[in-house]
Formats: C-alpha cells, structure tokens, sequence
C-alpha cells in the first residue's frame, strides 16, 4: 500500500473520501444508508479487481499489471475496512477523511493484507 496502484483506484480513493466528507458534514441524517452505498460500491470495484488478478494468474509477461492489481486490492479493502470500521460520524472536520483513512491504513496494513487473501480462490 505503498501508492503504486492504477490512477483508477487513487481517483476512487479520492472520490469516496470526498464523499464521505459531505456525508460527514452535511448529510449526517443518512449517513448509514449513504455509507452502505459507498461500501457497496467500493467492494464491486474490488471484486472486479479479484476477478482480474484471476484472469492473470496464468500470464508469465503481466508481472507488473499483477503488482499493480495487488496494490489496488489492498487499497480498496482499506477503504472498505475504513468504512465499516474506521469512520466516526460524530467527527465533522471537513477534509479530515482522506488522513484519517491513511493513518487507518497504516495502522491496519496486517489485517487489510489477509482479508484481501480470503478472497483467493
């Protein structure tokens, strides 16, 4: 988790922390129902992402496209490690999500490393 994933998942990252600054800020009523949404869409571009790795398993030139696979597997299960586990909605400092997630990165890149290895198959 080292920042070396796609562009693809950093904008993601990106998007779903603002996201969740205004959920946070301004739309605490339904902060629950908005936050299951952002989860779900965070883990079907995660399973997307195990997909793909599975489709490389077998290819001797994708070395980097694998390394890179990885990479975003662990970034978007810390986001949704991050969601589930590492948000507070009473905390309403705006522009605070993005560095909270990163700190919960660090703190939890054990656990985020063997749940994405759960979903080998």
């Amino acid at each position: 988790m080292n920042g070396t994933g796609s562009r693809r998942v950093r904008t993601l990252v990106t998007t779903i922390t603002r996201a969740i600054d205004l959920v946070r800020t301004k739309l605490e009523l339904h902060a629950i129902k908005l936050l299951k949404v952002l989860a779900t869409t965070v883990k079907a571009a995660f399973l997307r992402l195990v997909e793909d790795d599975e489709a490389m398993e077998h290819c001797s030139d994708c070395e980097l496209d694998k390394r890179v696979t990885k990479e975003d597997k662990n970034e978007l299960m810390g986001l949704i490690q991050f969601i589930i586990h590492g948000i507070s909605i009473p905390d309403k400092k705006p522009g605070s999500t993005a560095e909270a997630f990163e700190v919960f990165k660090r703190e939890n890149e054990k656990a985020i490393a063997q749940r994405v290895e759960l979903f080998k198959i």
